[in-house]
């Protein structure tokens, strides 16, 4: 098995050790044996420098706070920060869907136009627009309880604190027209990732993957990859997310071409990171979110999705729980959004 697979188990295995697992379950979940499991916790918890993990360790890091979480791992070097240029930081571009109901699409467009944005209520497309436009989405609200159900409200390209700007101006906007949420919305997130080499991409999808029950502690039960799958974000399924890194780091430390796009879009786009919008757009998709017409929330989500893509490019190491957060301030994620995720962890715990 290579190294870079190797170690992508044992981090499975440390990940589902921190969320309370015993070695038994850990054991089923990777079709291995239980002191298999417990030797693939030790070699992981050993190679980010920190103890094997009891069934309360998820807690503890919790409870100790994110200040804490973060004055520890500057004190102790834990967190692999690699220095970021600032404008890497703010100049990669992002995507927003918000999926709602409870208003028309006119409605809504009229709301975002009040609220200074450049909008047009479109018919379903998957064009990339120079502004927001307002779809129709059938999965959204199907029961039709909600006046108008079944919208999707999507931005253009967006970057740095003007799209973040944007972003919650949008929000707002929607929320004061009536808009509102239910478990059948979602929030998706495309990461511009044309920058990328094979092998920072392929990182991304294991870093993802490896970490996915901070990852789901992060949000609502129903969008959670442990837990009750949603049909529109799974998770990855056995030995995929290692098939698409393997994809990728076929390029190695070039960007990928034009020309070798093409096998991405060979697997489901209903998964909770979403490789088969990169042929087409360049982005990676993140699925997992739960709908929120919450700007403080969208924002702090798709900064951490940023800060992943630093941290991937980094080749980073990086610790769970609250640690997760305060490691990935080395990568771009603002104190004030991991101060808010970890509240989040607490929240839906």
């Amino acid at each position: 098995m290579p190294a870079t697979t190797a170690r992508y188990y044992d981090r499975i295995a440390y990940e589902l050790r921190t969320e309370g697992r015993d070695y038994a379950a850990i054991a089923a979940h990777s079709g291995i044996t239980a002191n298999q499991a417990y030797g693939a916790v030790r070699r992981y918890a050993a190679r980010i420098g920190q103890p094997v993990p009891t069934r309360t360790h998820l807690r503890a890091n919790r409870q100790a706070g994110f200040a804490a979480s973060l004055n520890r791992g500057i004190q102790t070097g834990t967190a692999t920060a690699v220095p970021v240029a600032p404008a890497q930081l703010t100049t990669r571009k992002f995507g927003v869907e918000i999926e709602c109901f409870g208003l028309t699409a006119i409605a809504a467009t009229n709301a975002l136009q009040a609220a200074g944005l450049s909008v047009r209520n479109e018919g379903y497309n998957h064009t990339t627009r120079s502004y927001w436009k307002v779809i129709t989405d059938s999965s959204v609200n199907s029961s039709g309880t909600g006046s108008g159900s079944g919208l999707e409200v999507v931005s253009p390209p967006l970057s740095g604190e003007t799209g973040y700007a944007d972003l919650r101006a949008a929000m707002k906007a929607l929320t004061d027209a009536g808009a509102r949420i239910d478990g059948t919305c979602g929030l998706h997130v495309h990461h511009d990732c044309n920058d990328l080499t094979g092998n920072e991409a392929a990182e991304l999808v294991l870093l993802w993957s490896g970490h996915r029950s901070t990852l789901d502690a992060l949000v609502a039960p129903s969008r959670r990859m442990n837990g009750v799958r949603s049909n529109w974000c799974q998770p990855f399924r056995n030995g995929e997310a290692v098939a698409i890194s393997n994809r990728f780091r076929a390029f190695g430390a070039g960007t990928v071409p034009t020309s070798g796009r093409s096998q991405f879009g060979q697997y489901d786009r209903y998964r909770s990171l979403n490789v088969t919008s990169f042929p087409r757009y360049g982005t990676i998709e993140v699925r997992q979110h739960q709908g929120t017409l919450n700007g403080t929330k969208a924002v702090a989500w798709v900064q951490m999705g940023q800060a992943l893509i630093q941290a991937a490019r980094a080749g980073a190491t990086l610790r769970t729980g609250a640690d997760f957060l305060s490691d990935l301030t080395a990568h771009g994620l603002a104190t004030e959004a991991a101060a808010f995720l970890t509240e989040r962890l607490d929240t839906l715990a």
